[in-house]
């Protein structure tokens, strides 16, 4: 199943890139990681704004950043009932054009310093 899973997520993606769309939703597919195909597609990588990664087995917010902080202009993320825990990382920060950000249902403690660099966010939501 999770083949399968996987295998959906990156038809999406290729969706989103052949199509030219700006929005990206894997949602639900049991990702332990951030796929790298969204960083490794220039095209995608820069007109991406809309990104919904609930729902997985992501655990790292280090490793989830580590992809994500190269998608310069994303709007809208949500990271919403996965397994992160911990410190938000520090590349978070520079997701600049944040305007909504969803970390609800995940056990995270602390946000670093750097989201003082998000300052068009709009919706913050972080319950448990």
């Amino acid at each position: 199943a999770t083949i399968v899973k996987e295998e959906v997520a990156f038809y999406r993606i290729k969706k989103a890139v052949d199509k030219g769309l700006d929005t990206v939703d894997l949602a639900g597919c049991s990702f332990p990681f951030v796929p790298d195909e969204l960083r490794q597609v220039p095209s995608l990588a820069s007109t991406l704004v809309d990104l919904n990664l609930a729902r997985n087995q992501l655990f790292s917010t280090d490793a989830a950043f580590a992809v994500l902080k190269d998608l310069v202009n994303l709007k809208r993320l949500s990271l919403a009932n996965n397994f992160l825990n911990g410190k938000l990382s520090e590349e978070a920060g520079r997701l600049v054009r944040l305007e909504e950000l969803d970390l609800d249902g995940n056990q995270l403690t602390e946000l670093p310093e750097s989201c003082e660099n998000w300052s068009e966010l709009r919706v913050f939501s972080c319950g448990g």
